[in-house]
């Protein structure tokens, strides 16, 4: 099994280290959600989960705003840092599968 951790900016200490010595392999680290929102701590949780030798990618709380903002605001986190992956993350009421 591979264990992961998901974290965003209700996270602004998280112990990326401490995650490592306790197994964990790999973390998602928040970049936006809907159409206008950009999680502040992207950057530093990014650096501090690499510098762990933690696997990283972002993920995109998806919303209702319309698609193509809610693209744009993924590409203005992620872009600066190039080659992480993006993942969304659809909950329920966070838009229909015609968002997605």
């Amino acid at each position: 099994m591979i264990f992961g951790v998901d974290v965003s900016n209700h996270q602004t200490h998280f112990d990326f280290e401490a995650a490592v010595r306790e197994g964990f392999d790999f973390a998602f680290i928040k970049s936006s959600q809907d159409d206008n929102f950009k999680d502040r701590m992207l950057g530093r949780h990014l650096a501090n989960a690499r510098a762990a030798g933690l696997l990283v990618a972002a993920y995109h709380y998806q919303g209702t705003g319309p698609v193509e903002r809610q693209v744009e605001t993924i590409r203005a986190m992620v872009r600066p840092y190039d080659g992480v992956p993006v993942i969304l993350d659809v909950e329920e009421g966070s838009g229909g599968v015609d968002i997605t």
